[in-house]
């Protein structure tokens, strides 16, 4: 049986500088279950995510987002 593998498309509220998008990437990268964590420069509220469904959830990777002091929601 094949492992299967989730996207989550967030949008973050807040306007944040590069140095603070990488900080989140990297503590994304950290949970249990996310494979990436990356967001583009043209659009920084926008964070894509992908990670095993079986170890996680889009809902816990939003409250680690808020954790961070931040608000987010997915999109996709």
């Amino acid at each position: 049986m094949a492992t299967q593998i989730a996207d989550a498309v967030l949008h973050i509220d807040e306007e944040l500088e590069k140095w603070q998008r990488d900080v989140l990437d990297d503590h994304m990268r950290l949970q249990r279950g996310v494979l990436t964590s990356g967001s583009i420069n043209d659009n920084p509220h926008i964070m894509f995510i992908q990670y095993y469904p079986e170890h996680t959830e889009a809902v816990n990777l939003i409250r680690m987002v808020n954790r961070h002091g931040y608000h987010a929601a997915r999109i996709s």
